[in-house]
């Protein structure tokens, strides 16, 4: 691939917006936890741990913006709480939903919703408010055949969400599309089955995908892995909206039973990516460290 250039990066801005999640904590001490469909609380770092929200709506992933305010998928859909996830009530939102980010802003919060269909075109649905989720605006994914599990990263000023499709005789058939206003193009996909095609949309440098970070502006990084392969992940990193990308590769000696499992960035430039070993033996943790938005890393 070829290289993308290295501006330098700009001010942090706060950490950038992370996806709705099992488990949300919103400062040094007070976090919520979905457990078995139940909501749980806690306001004093962890110590204790309190039922916030109990049925009959089984909660899968929530995001909050602060104490009082936030957002929860179930299977039936979306459901908002104004009052720290003790009540709920539903948010209509005219497409599936599967995946949640909430971006916060100076202006309010940017909620994005996105959902897979089968059986129908468009495949799928993109969907942006910055009201609450009183008015949605809907941007159609154009995906192959299914079926398709989407996730979903955010910042303010556009979304990406990552499609996959299962894996199968060493390879995951996913692609990484970029919405920008009313704009969705697919920018990455797997180099072994290219299930946007061959033309125009580059391969990823593995054929599984790993986990994703959506930094704000234009800027993402994805790991990508191959399990039949010798040589361990490798981080992906664009700041140009996914035109072009770089690889970046872990030091140290790693193989293909070192498993990427979580990616998480303060800033722009401080991040972590954890890394499970697999394999006989006692399973470990390996993680590393950046200071420079994901272009050099060094162990934690």
């Amino acid at each position: 691939l070829p290289p993308s250039p290295t501006p330098s990066s700009p001010p942090a801005a706060g950490p950038p917006a992370q996806p709705a999640g099992p488990l949300w904590v919103a400062g040094e001490d007070l976090g919520w936890a979905v457990v078995d469909g139940a909501l749980f609380a806690t306001d004093d770092g962890g110590a204790s741990w309190s039922l916030r929200y109990g049925g009959p709506a089984r909660l899968s992933a929530v995001q909050f913006v602060d104490a009082t305010r936030g957002w929860a998928l179930t299977p039936e859909g979306l459901l908002r709480t104004e009052d720290g996830g003790a009540t709920w009530e539903p948010v209509a939102v005219p497409g599936p939903v599967e995946a949640l980010c909430v971006a916060p802003g100076a202006e309010g919060a940017t909620l994005w919703v996105a959902g897979a269909r089968s059986g129908s075109a468009p495949a799928g649905v993109v969907l942006r408010s910055t009201d609450g989720g009183s008015t949605w605006q809907p941007r159609a994914l154009s995906l192959p055949e299914g079926p398709w599990a989407l996730e979903l990263r955010c910042a303010a000023d556009g979304g990406w969400v990552l499609a996959r499709d299962g894996g199968a005789a060493g390879h995951e058939a996913f692609g990484l599309l970029r919405v920008r206003g009313d704009a969705v193009a697919p920018v990455l996909q797997e180099p072994g089955t290219h299930p946007f095609g061959t033309e125009g949309v580059p391969p990823a440098a593995g054929p599984y995908a790993g986990p994703l970070v959506a930094l704000g502006g234009e800027g993402a990084r994805f790991v990508t892995w191959c399990p039949p392969c010798e040589g361990g992940p490798t981080v992906m990193l664009t700041d140009d909206g996914g035109a072009t990308w770089r690889t970046v590769q872990l030091p140290g000696e790693l193989s293909s039973a070192h498993v990427p499992v979580g990616m998480a960035f303060l800033d722009r430039d401080r991040g972590w990516l954890l890394l499970r070993r697999e394999g006989p033996g006692r399973p470990g943790l390996l993680a590393f460290r950046t200071g420079d938005g994901g272009r050099t890393w060094t162990g934690a």
